[in-house]
């Protein structure tokens, strides 16, 4: 194998990626958006494949690019319904493009994170801590978590984890709560045992399209450490097929919380839907290597 990057500014490098493609005996083309414009004219050859990644135009709506996404919306319906397969991290993601384009011949193979291994009953739970561990994007509305801390700090213990420490104590200081929370950076592999000090994981995501078809990578870890997460939306990806347990917002602000065995047994079952995602990937990716060998055999 070899790796060749290519600048697709430059004419030399656009045919250089056309005749790639055309020795190629199949195409895994990662996000759809940046590769549909260049492969327009060998989906029908049935050798391309295409990993998702999401739902560009929502995305550009969700930011105010309304032009931009409709100019996408016409690269996203040729690449769902002209691939031989579309990759979904989320079965909510299949029946949105579905819906959205018609692309109901289409074959989806679904692919769920699954980058977590964290052994059931390792869990070193530290009473009434509750954790966010993530981003600051503006859909994992941060300014609501920090209310949140403001309404609840006197009764439990906030940690969150972020690269984004300065810009998080600035905000924190703004809203008043710096004294009410610990922010902190920790290694990857350390993340995990932070979250399996956690009773409780902040997950505030909206009712939207973009989320609704998301699978957080903060919801497969939550669930692996035994997290009970604390929602505001229950469209998040594949949230209730899962069968995910939870703690809505609003139960948590007004104090509707299960007494501590409810809450252990929450975060086991969890743990089963874990493993249950677990093997939701291994099938899905079987299913994968069956079809790009199958692509590959016919020359």
């Amino acid at each position: 194998s070899r790796v060749q990057l290519l600048d697709f500014q430059y004419t030399s490098h656009q045919l250089k990626l056309l005749e790639l493609i055309n020795k190629a005996s199949f195409v895994y083309a990662q996000t759809m958006i940046y590769s549909s414009p260049y492969l327009s004219a060998f989906y029908s050859s049935g050798k391309i494949i295409t990993d998702a990644h999401g739902i560009a135009a929502e995305e550009e709506r969700l930011v105010g690019r309304n032009s931009r996404a409709k100019l996408i919306e016409a690269f996203e319906k040729e690449a769902v319904n002209g691939s031989r397969a579309v990759v979904v991290v989320t079965e909510a993601m299949a029946d949105y493009f579905r819906n959205h384009y018609g692309a109901y011949s289409t074959k989806f193979i679904h692919l769920p994170i699954s980058t977590v291994n964290v052994g059931l009953g390792n869990w070193n739970k530290v009473k009434d801590l509750v954790i966010y561990s993530g981003g600051l994007h503006q859909w994992q509305n941060v300014p609501e978590m920090l209310e949140v801390v403001a309404r609840k700090g006197n009764e439990f213990n906030f940690l969150f984890l972020t690269n984004s420490v300065k810009e998080l104590e600035k905000l924190a200081i703004k809203a008043g709560v710096r004294n009410k929370l610990s922010i902190k950076t920790v290694e990857y592999e350390q993340v995990f045992s932070e979250l399996k000090k956690a009773t409780f994981g902040l997950l505030l995501r909206d009712d939207t399209p973009v989320n609704n078809v998301a699978f957080p990578t903060k919801l497969i870890e939550y669930m692996a450490c035994g997290v009970v997460p604390i929602i505001k939306s229950d469209k998040v990806g594949d949230l209730k097929r899962m069968g995910v347990r939870y703690i809505s917002i609003d139960d948590f602000i007004v104090g509707r919380i299960p007494n501590s065995q409810d809450l252990l047994d929450i975060a086991k079952h969890n743990y089963e839907c874990y493993a249950n995602v677990s093997k939701s990937f291994k099938k899905g990716l079987e299913e994968l290597k069956g079809l790009v060998k199958q692509i590959k055999s016919e020359g």
